[in-house]
Formats: structure tokens, C-alpha cells, sequence
């Protein structure tokens, strides 16, 4: 029997918010958490594990570098 390994994902999305969900794929991970292919339409972009390396900007309404905030 092979072992599915379980990963995590984050997934930033246009509205501002980021989301970490656990997930061998990470279509497997929206999957687990319920959300169908029409949300990919407010999906930013996502990465594979927990990240925290990006800053939403709520003026210009784009995620940015954490470090380039100031």
C-alpha cells in the first residue's frame, strides 16, 4: 500500500486574505476545503507550504514582499 503524504499549501487571494490548507496537491487542498473551480477566479496565486513571505497592500490591492511593506 503506498502512503499518501499530506502537505500544506497557502493560497493568497485577491480579496487580501491568506489561507494554509493541508493537501497532497494543492487542487487537492481547495478540494478538502470545499471550494470548486469557480474560485480560482479570486485565487492571487498559492504556494507549496506555510509561507508568510507576502504582505497584501490594501491600497494598491496587490500582494508584495513582506519585507518591501514600508
Amino acid at each position: 500500500m503506498t502512503e499518501t503524504r499530506v502537505e500544506s499549501w497557502t493560497f493568497y487571494w485577491l480579496t487580501g486574505q491568506r489561507e494554509v490548507l493541508p493537501g497532497a496537491t494543492a487542487v487537492d487542498a481547495l478540494n478538502r476545503a470545499g471550494y470548486g473551480a469557480g474560485a480560482l477566479r479570486a485565487l492571487d496565486f498559492f504556494a507549496e507550504g506555510d509561507h508568510d513571505g507576502w504582505a497584501w497592500n490594501p491600497d494598491t490591492r496587490h500582494w508584495g514582499k513582506a519585507d518591501d511593506r514600508a
